[in-house]
């Protein structure tokens, strides 16, 4: 079972264990309790919501640290298809796309589901209990593209190459 509950935080909680990190909001299925990011600027934080309070019946005086996915959600993938990471060969990976960092529509758009979750989890009650926030994407949560390797390049999508070549006159001023 991958879903986080409230055992879990009285275990950690009568172990003395006073900071809990919480598992990544995916943005596609949270706790498996479903999306946060329904559609364009539509966010359901329900599912956050409820994962706290559990958290907090099992460690009331738990400090929690919250992790924000960075990964667009299938629909935002579909929608935006020219957005998402292309390897060396013009391919995307098959079983889980990445979107391409570079990708202005994506920063945009994850920029707007992260301030909107933020606005949301700072009106709360619980806000008090909230210790950090860690923004993560990729394979393992680390920035890294999905199925790069020490073998194979990152990125050779247009909004790469755009934003490569919109660094470089920046860099160089030509």
């Amino acid at each position: 079972n991958t879903k986080f509950l409230r055992k879990h935080a009285t275990g950690m909680s009568d172990a003395g264990v006073q900071i809990i990190g919480l598992p990544n909001a995916r943005n596609y299925n949270m706790n498996n309790a479903g999306a946060l990011w329904k559609g364009e600027n539509q966010y359901d934080f329900t599912a956050v919501d409820d994962m706290v309070y559990e958290t907090l019946e099992g460690a009331p005086t738990a400090m929690l640290m919250l992790m924000l996915d960075a990964d667009p959600p299938w629909w935002w993938q579909r929608k935006y298809a020219s957005q998402m990471a292309l390897d060396e060969n013009g391919k995307q990976e098959p079983a889980k796309p990445g979107v391409s960092y570079a990708s202005e529509k994506w920063r945009t758009d994850a920029g707007n589901f992260f301030k909107a979750y933020l606005e949301h989890v700072m009106a709360q009650p619980y806000t008090g209990h909230i210790m950090s926030v860690k923004i993560a994407a990729g394979s393992t949560f680390e920035w890294q593209y999905y199925r790069q390797t020490l073998d194979t390049c990152a990125d050779f999508s247009q909004p790469a190459k755009d934003g490569f070549k919109k660094w470089l006159k920046e860099k160089y001023v030509t």
